[in-house]
């Protein structure tokens, strides 16, 4: 009776360290499913974030292709002007140097001094009566003095050329400012394009930038929940081997109890037959002992 008792015992014990493990078992895959949905919504979220930053940095390179092209523009026009501004002050320049020449009002005043003087001494050379010696003297000043007519003349007429090719610079440097003007207003027109493109992608990569910090929480959250995740997984896998090692305990307890009795039986029906056997033969002797013959047992 101790025996089965202790028999019995023993399977209950078994019993709840089996219902205790598979608890446990169950439990962790509770807690691992648990873990996996918190990581899996971390993830999609994430995702999530990445793709909506994705869609962001489009705008950027979008604002950004347009600023490249607004500050080509910039530098294009903005050479354009400074080329027309050296090309003014190079025609400034060379007006000053030409107007370092005589100007033709006094030129022409000098040149009609001296025809009025060489028609008083041609006048006084013909109405006048003179020595030999002073009509020579006076002859040759006549000569001298055409000969610095002619050069006069010639002067005035260079300075006339030279007063039309500064009219005409006037002329180029009031184009040449003109147009440096429209470049300078289309450089300052591209310039302040340029820096509404900037502000506005300053804007968006502040968006972007808390896109990413949030996406790297989630990321993190992700990893974390994975992890706890994996870890009762682990957990779970150990409790179900060490179930499955009850399992297989119990089962080859089973076993050895189900052979042992199996014996028992065999015994117990060998000795029962070995009664039958010998109540036969007592039988048999007191047969042979009523027909008075010799018993043998």
């Amino acid at each position: 009776m101790d025996e089965e008792t202790a028999h019995i015992k023993s399977r209950k014990e078994i019993r709840k360290e089996m219902e205790d493990a598979e608890k446990k078992y169950q439990g962790y895959l509770e807690r691992r499913n648990e873990f996996n949905d918190k990581a899996r919504v971390m993830r999609e979220e994430r995702d999530l974030l990445h793709e909506k930053r994705k869609e962001v940095m489009t705008r950027v390179n979008a604002l950004r292709e347009k600023k490249n092209k607004a500050l080509n523009e910039l530098r294009k026009h903005k050479e354009r002007r400074n080329a027309l501004h050296k090309r003014a002050h190079e025609l400034i320049d060379l007006k000053r140097a030409k107007r370092g020449l005589k100007r033709r009002d006094s030129i022409s005043m000098e040149l009609g001094s001296l025809k009025d003087h060489l028609r008083k001494l041609e006048y006084r050379q013909e109405t006048t009566p003179l020595s030999l010696e002073n009509e020579r003297d006076i002859i040759d000043e006549i000569r001298k003095g055409y000969k610095v007519l002619k050069e006069l003349e010639k002067e005035c007429a260079e300075v006339e050329e030279v007063n039309e090719e500064i009219k005409t610079l006037n002329g180029q440097l009031d184009n040449l400012f003109k147009e440096a003007d429209t470049e300078h207003e289309l450089v300052v027109k591209y310039y302040e394009s340029s820096r509404e493109f900037q502000e506005k992608m300053d804007g968006i990569i502040k968006e972007v930038s808390h896109l990413i910090a949030e996406a790297d929480k989630k990321h993190e959250a992700f990893l974390e929940f994975r992890k706890k995740g994996d870890e009762f997984h682990q957990k779970a896998m150990e409790m179900r081997n060490h179930l499955n090692d009850i399992r297989k305990e119990n089962r080859a307890r089973y076993l050895e109890i189900k052979r042992l009795i199996t014996e028992q039986n065999k015994a117990a029906r060998q000795a029962v037959a070995d009664k039958k056997k010998l109540k036969q033969k007592y039988e048999e002797a007191y047969d042979e002992l009523k027909n008075k013959k010799k018993i043998s047992l």
